[in-house]
């Protein structure tokens, strides 16, 4: 059951939505994934909220404990189950006291309009989404990931894989159904984001839409380049 608190800070958000204009309008095509997430981040150092804290008491949010994780990502061969013009990206996630979560990733800027394969015999969990990315000037970038995921303590041998030599460090709360993450890149580089995950459709488009408009009104100039290219970039 959501406290009042939260009720409170959704009720807020929802009622300045029906000021805003509706985001940028999008034509889907029948090969969108029909999962999204969406996400604003931020380095606290070029203005806006610089904690979880600051961003979960200014979107009205109760704050609960934090979960945290060590990620690494590694070199590979190219898997023969690349679809053309995908990059690649292999990443290790270890939450700490818990499991180690392996995630291979087909990033493209155009969704795949045929079937799509995970590399066979690794258990893999195969998904698809949009990752939907708040930029300045209310413009939106979106980039279509396919992944096959494994909880494992490290990647499939076959896929003949070299670790990084650099960590990023994470901590995530998760208040409602945000994800507010801090991340501590290599470097001694800060990232902040919020981000939700839900179906890729205009409504939740203008959902979150609500919360990227309340932070960049606080001074937050969105980063253009994910995690991923940031964590890889060891010193």
């Amino acid at each position: 059951m959501k406290d009042s608190g939260t009720l409170t800070g959704w009720f807020i958000l929802s009622i300045v939505a029906l000021s805003l204009p509706p985001p940028p309008a999008y034509a889907r095509s029948a090969a969108e994934p029909v999962n999204a997430e969406f996400a604003l981040r931020w380095n606290p150092q070029e203005g806006g909220p610089g904690s979880a804290e600051e961003v979960a008491r200014l979107l009205g949010l109760a704050m609960p404990l934090p979960e945290a994780y060590y990620v690494r990502y590694f070199d590979l061969p190219r898997p023969s189950t690349a679809p053309a013009q995908a990059s690649v990206i292999l990443r290790e996630r270890q939450k700490v006291g818990g499991k180690t979560q392996i995630r291979l990733k087909y990033r493209l800027e155009q969704p795949i309009t045929g079937s799509w394969t995970c590399p066979p015999g690794h258990g893999f969990e195969q998904e698809s989404e949009v990752d939907i990315s708040w930029l300045a000037d209310d413009k939106l970038k979106r980039t279509y990931s396919y992944s096959c995921t494994v909880k494992a303590r490290q990647p499939p041998q076959a896929l003949a894989a070299t670790p990084k030599s650099c960590y990023s460090g994470m901590t995530r709360h998760t208040a409602d159904d945000l994800k507010i993450e801090e991340w501590q890149l290599p470097g001694g580089r800060v990232q902040l984001e919020v981000s939700h995950s839900g179906t890729n459709t205009d409504d939740e488009l203008r959902r979150f839409q609500e919360i990227a408009r309340k932070l960049l009104k606080q001074g937050v100039q969105p980063a253009d380049r994910s995690k991923t290219e940031l964590g890889s970039e060891c010193p």
